[in-house]
Formats: C-alpha cells, sequence, structure tokens
C-alpha cells in the first residue's frame, strides 16, 4: 500500500508543476516581469547539514529557510508575500512579508514535518501582493529516508514438540519497504503474550531476508496442547505474521530407576574409605529433574548426593564414599541406594584392623658414666593394620624405670623417633643393660657405665734452689741460682685451670700456665737472679680451680755473700806481678 501512495504522491506533485507552468509561462513573455525576484531556497536538516535528504525523525523537523531579494532593475514591491507548497499541497497560509526594496533581501523558514517518507517536491512561490504574473517560483527535491521492514510470513521445522527437549526453528520471513538500510528486532510469540524471544535483522532497501529463533519451549509455563506461533515487527509501522498451522506442545516426563549398585573395594578394612556407585537409568521421554540418590547401610542412612540429573534415553553413575565403620571382626554389611522408590542392593566386607607395635631401633651413647644425664632414642614402627592409640614409650635399666613418653597415636604404616633424657645410675664400671619398651615391644642395648672420673688437683711435691749458698762473691754483683719445681696432679683429668708463679718478694721470677695429665708429674726448672749480701727467699703459688690448697705454696732459700776489700788485693797482686816481669827483663 506504502508503494502505491508513492505514486499517487508524485503523480499529483507532476499535475501541480503543469499546473504551474501553465500560469507562470504567460507571465515570464511579458518583457522584465518573469524574474521579479530572486530566491534561494535552504533546508537545515534535524542533524544540521542542508542536504536535499534526511532520516525520517518522529519528532525533529526540517527547517526551510527562503531567502528572497528584488532582481536588479526592478521596481520596489510594497507587501511581499511567500507560499510554501509540498508535493501540490500548500503548507499553511501566504506569509506576508511586507515592503522589499532594491538591494534588500529577507528570510523566512517553515518548519516542515511530513507524516511519511519518500520524495517531495519542495515549490516555495514569491509574489507582490495578488500580482500572480509576476511570481517567482523556486523547485526543490527533497527526499525523507526511512526503513519499513515487515513481516510477511512465519514457518516451524515442526508442528509437535516436547516441552524442554525437541528444539523448534521459528524462521520469519522479512523484506525492508523503505528507502533507506536499516535493522529491525523481530519479536517471537506464542499465543497472545508469551515471548519467546527476539532476533535483530538488518536488510537494505528493497531486500528480504528470514531470520530464525531456535526454542525448546522450556521455561515459558506453556500447558500441553495446541499453541499459535507469530513473529512481529514494529519499525516503520507495525506488522505481524502467524504460523500455519499451529504447534502442539507436550509435557515430556521422565522414568528414571536405580539399574545396579556396586562397591569398589568390594571388601576393605575398617577405616578405609569404599566407593558406592548406583546407575541410574531414564528411560522417560524427557531429561530427568534435579534428583536425590539416597544411600543406607541397613535402615541407617548414610548420606545422600543431590542435583542428580539424567538426559533421557541415558543413564548415569552416581558415586558416595563411605568410610568403613570399626568393627571387632570381619564383618558384612549390607547397602542400599534409592531414588523415589526404586532401589539397588549390594554388600561389602568390613575386616577388623589391630596395630602391632615394633621397635626397629634403640640407640644409648658411648662413653656413659654414672650421673650423666644422655639422650636414649627409639624408633616405633606399626606394621599392623590398625592404628595405635596412647603408646607410650618406656626406657629401662635392667628392672628400674628411667623415663617414659606421654602418650602418642601412630597410624598404621607409619614410624617415629622417641628421644627422652635419662640419668645414669649406680653402680660403676660395670655393663648396664638398658631396655626400650612400647606396647609389648621391647629391644635391649648393654653398655658399660664408669665412674665419675676425679678431677685435676695439682701440688707443689717440691721446691729447691741450688747452690744453696754462694760466698765470696764480688761485691754488689748479681748472681744466678736454679729453682727447681716438682708438680703433681693426683686427679684422673687433665689439667685445664692451674698456673705456677714464682715470686722474691714481689718480685716477678717466673709465671706459667702449667699442663699435666691425670696422675703424673712434671719438674719445671727456672733461673733466678739475685742480688745483694744475705739470705733470699723464693716462694712458689699455683692458683686456678684446679690448685691443691694444701700443697699451693712453697719456699725456696739461698744465700749470697761478698768479700770485703777484694778489690784492693787484686790491685796490689797486679803491681807485684808487673814489677816481677819488669825485673825479669832487666837480668
Amino acid at each position: 500500500m506504502k508503494k502505491n501512495g508513492k505514486i499517487g504522491t508524485l503523480l499529483m506533485t507532476l499535475g501541480f508543476l503543469l499546473s504551474v507552468l501553465a500560469v507562470v509561462a504567460p507571465a515570464g513573455a511579458a518583457a522584465g516581469r518573469a524574474e521579479h525576484f530572486a530566491v534561494t531556497v535552504e533546508f537545515t536538516n534535524p542533524d544540521g547539514s542542508h542536504d536535499n535528504s534526511s532520516v525520517w525523525m518522529a519528532t525533529e523537523p526540517v527547517n526551510i529557510t527562503a531567502t528572497v531579494s528584488l532582481v536588479a532593475m526592478m521596481e520596489n514591491v510594497t507587501d511581499l508575500m511567500l507560499e510554501l507548497t509540498i508535493n501540490g499541497d500548500m503548507e499553511g497560509d501566504p506569509v506576508s512579508i511586507g515592503a522589499l526594496n532594491e538591494g534588500e533581501s529577507v528570510d523566512y523558514t517553515w518548519q516542515w514535518h511530513p507524516m511519511a517518507y519518500g520524495e517531495f517536491v519542495v515549490m516555495v512561490a514569491a509574489v507582490n501582493a495578488t500580482e500572480v504574473e509576476n511570481q517567482t517560483v523556486v523547485t526543490e527535491e527533497y527526499t525523507f529516508l526511512a526503513s519499513d521492514i515487515v513481516v510477511e510470513s512465519v514457518s516451524l521445522s515442526a508442528s509437535e514438540a516436547l516441552i524442554g527437549v525437541d528444539t523448534v526453528t521459528i524462521t520469519a520471513s522479512l523484506v525492508n519497504n523503505g528507502n533507506m538500510d536499516g535493522t529491525a528486532t523481530v519479536m517471537f510469540v506464542a499465543d497472545a503474550d508469551v515471548r519467546l524471544g527476539e532476533k535483530d535483522i538488518t536488510l537494505a532497501s528493497g531486500e528480504g531476508g528470514d531470520i530464525a529463533l531456535d526454542t525448546d519451549f522450556g521455561g515459558f509455563d506453556l500447558a500441553d496442547g495446541e499453541h499459535s506461533i507469530r513473529a512481529m515487527v514494529q519499525d516503520w509501522g507495525y506488522t505481524e505474521a502467524r504460523a500455519d498451522p499451529n504447534i502442539t506442545l507436550a509435557t515430556p516426563m521422565a522414568d528414571v530407576a536405580v539399574d545396579t549398585l556396586t562397591v569398589d573395594p568390594a571388601s576393605a578394612y575398617e577405616g578405609a574409605t569404599v566407593t558406592l556407585k548406583a546407575t541410574l537409568n531414564n528411560t522417560g521421554t524427557a531429561d530427568s529433574p534435579e534428583l536425590v540418590v539416597d544411600f543406607y547401610e541397613g535402615s541407617n542412612k548414610l548420606g545422600n548426593v543431590t542435583n542428580v540429573t539424567v538426559p533421557m534415553g541415558e543413564t548415569k553413575d552416581v558415586t558416595f564414599q563411605w568410610t568403613l565403620p570399626d568393627v571387632a571382626a570381619d564383618t558384612v554389611k549390607n547397602l542400599k541406594a534409592m531414588v523415589g522408590t526404586s532401589e539397588a542392593m549390594a554388600n561389602v566386607t568390613v575386616k577388623a584392623k589391630l596395630p602391632q607395635i615394633q621397635i626397629t631401633s634403640f640407640t644409648v651413647p658411648d662413653g656413659l658414666k654414672v650421673g650423666d644425664m644422655v639422650d636414649f632414642t627409639a624408633v616405633i614402627k606399626n606394621n599392623g593394620t590398625g592404628d595405635a592409640t596412647g603408646v607410650v614409650v618406656e626406657f629401662y635399666d635392667g628392672t628400674t624405670k628411667l623415663a617414659n613418653s606421654t602418650a602418642f597415636d601412630l597410624p598404621a604404616g607409619n614410624t617415629t623417633t622417641v628421644t627422652l633424657k635419662v640419668t645414669m645410675i649406680a653402680p660403676a664400671d660395670v655393663d648396664h643393660k638398658f631396655f626400650a619398651k612400647a606396647m609389648g615391644a621391647e629391644m635391649n642395648v648393654t653398655k658399660k657405665v664408669a665412674h665419675v672420673p676425679i678431677p685435676a688437683k695439682v701440688a707443689i711435691t717440691t721446691f729447691s734452689v741450688k747452690p744453696t749458698k754462694k760466698d765470696g762473691q764480688p761485691k754488689d754483683s748479681t748472681q744466678s741460682y736454679t729453682l727447681t719445681v716438682v708438680l703433681s696432679n693426683t686427679g684422673e683429668l687433665a689439667t685445664t685451670n692451674c698456673t705456677l708463679t714464682i715470686k722474691e718478694g714481689t718480685k716477678n721470677i717466673a709465671t706459667e700456665a702449667i699442663t699435666l695429665g691425670g696422675n703424673s708429674t712434671v719438674t719445671k726448672t727456672y733461673t733466678w737472679k739475685v742480688k745483694g749480701s744475705g739470705g733470699h727467699t723464693a716462694t712458689a703459688t699455683l692458683t686456678g680451680s684446679e690448685a691443691d690448697p694444701a700443697g699451693s705454696t712453697k719456699t725456696a732459700k739461698c744465700i749470697l755473700e761478698y768479700t770485703p776489700g777484694f778489690e784492693v788485693l787484686f790491685l796490689v797482686a797486679a803491681i807485684f806481678v808487673a814489677a816481677l816481669l819488669i825485673r825479669r827483663r832487666k837480668d
């Protein structure tokens, strides 16, 4: 229908142009009157452009501005009138502008808002009052652009479907009757107002095309039975088409049963985890909703698995982990898997398990002495099939308990190391049999325990001087004496903190750190420089933690005497010898 409207509008426009030309032609023949006015027409589109075309908009008009002035050498006019005609129809009443003199120009703007897209002939006429023979007419062509996408037909890929299972393709055929490329949203609807979905389609002017929507009709709350399917478009106008025939929908039904139940492994120790596997089979005509699979041991519910779905015509395995309970002896447990009223059975054998503690090593250090605190270490392993709880490790010297650990657990197959501090007890210097014990297991080690060695104890055995006396020595001379010190260590350990100091009064003669093995003796000699007539005393002193207080100090004495006048006698003797030599020469 819109194409026919375009043709009618074009015919009307052509007729109008012919009528105008019939009126204007004779007037144009009159000298100097055909082009009394200079008229220009400019379009201002909604986007600000000045082209002779624009996209049709529902709310924005096109401004048509006529600029009018007198042609040179033409007389002034007293009442300029402007008329706008579009496709032969006048837009409003003629507009009176008033007087217009030579050299002046005047603008006037109309707002044009057509109700349709298409081609338009725009004519602006300028005339002085009612002097039609002196009018000037300017003609412009203008195009309004718009897409006009319409639905021509709708088809379905199937006439029957299971809701939520079968996918049906709804295909809408459309064409763009407009003069501009366009994009439209196609709405697919079931019955009166159930929206199935929407799709956008882009078509060039004059182009046709198909758009399809795939749906399984799930989630729309459609009842079983016959339903109409439509496609609708709102572009230039509203159009729709309906599929023929209607589609018949049915709600699918699932039928899920537990086919089998298996246990892996079928036999295991208490505390082990086994896997229960229930195989579900859906023989219905639809995927199942979310199901709950319950697992039982006898009448005791073990747990469940939720949100299980089984597609139509398929099977699904559902697994459940169960930790076998403790048992006193091997026991067969009856298991069951249920979905609704459907169930399957299976058995599992629970084997009892017990711990078996073994002491794999027992370490006692060497060099033990009574009173020593040392580390005893035992390595404990659980070789059994069950976890051991409350394990206590004890260390013994014969039948005397030396230490015990706090209780601890030891899982089957695991190993742990226990180290405890123990103190060595008498008797000394004999072999001791030590035991490590834990939950009936034991290991022994024999080691000798010695006495505690006597610490170093150093004494001055003797302290002497040689010679003890020097006389007849030159006056004020310094003489050397030899000091001898005999030291003995009555302890069993070597010295580490003992110092010998020898002094004459406050004068230091010698200082030495003494290194002496256990039960040993050493002799030390030192030179003593003595000066001064009379008796002299040297004092030997031992200091340090290993010095024996009873023998830490001894003295040694010597005497030094000078001969009075000894130097005069020496001089006389020298003179006598010299005289004797002179006499011999004379003879």
